[in-house]
């Protein structure tokens, strides 16, 4: 879902991982913060002025609290801020 405020464009993203997949993810976002060869590609994009990635396993509250707990599946959520057209931000 993406929604546009002024010259900037919001998007969020939620995704099923595959299973095993939110611990190799969980790596490679480390790797990210460690190694700017890895987030370097992200960072020389001057439309984008925002880049976040988070690997849910589980929401807020306890496990006996309504909503919370751990998940049955992990997902990826993501989140960003451009002032690119969609078709422009997507393909780079």
């Amino acid at each position: 879902m993406s929604d546009s405020a002024g010259r900037s464009t919001a998007l969020t993203l939620i995704t099923p991982l595959r299973p095993g997949g939110g611990r190799w993810l969980k790596i490679m976002l480390g790797a990210a913060r460690h190694f700017r060869y890895v987030s370097r590609p992200a960072i020389e994009m001057s439309f984008i002025h925002f880049g976040h990635w988070t690997v849910l396993e589980r929401l807020p509250g306890g496990d006996d609290q309504p909503g919370g707990g751990r998940l049955a599946n992990r997902y990826l959520f993501f989140e960003s801020n451009y002032d690119d057209d969609d078709a422009g931000y997507i393909e780079s």
